[in-house]
């Protein structure tokens, strides 16, 4: 599918158990861009770290508060073992206010 809100598709990785799809070249892992071939939750959450930033720091980084920024932060960790995980992010104070659907 080509359309402007849509990512092309640029590579399919397998490793021993899994499958991941790499929806962009844009917000990949420092440890990918030096060669690590290890593909890992810590290398999307840097993805999501990029992602976040662009949408809070374009547009609105005065109204982040301490929360986000920490946030942001725990994402963006160089080393992916200090990196926030994908669990944590989700129990993060920065979406206390957020009401889940059961």
């Amino acid at each position: 599918m080509q359309h402007g809100n849509i990512v092309r598709l640029q590579d399919v990785v397998h490793s021993e158990r899994r499958l991941y799809l790499v929806v962009t070249l844009w917000y990949r892992a420092p440890e990918i861009l030096l060669g690590s071939h290890h593909y890992s939750t810590p290398v999307d959450v840097w993805s999501v770290g990029c992602i976040f930033a662009e949408m809070e720091l374009a547009s609105v980084v005065p109204n982040l508060d301490a929360a986000g920024l920490d946030l942001l932060g725990r994402t963006l960790f160089l080393d992916p073992c200090k990196r926030i995980t994908a669990r944590s992010a989700l129990e993060h104070e920065y979406f206390k206010d957020i009401g889940f659907m059961p």
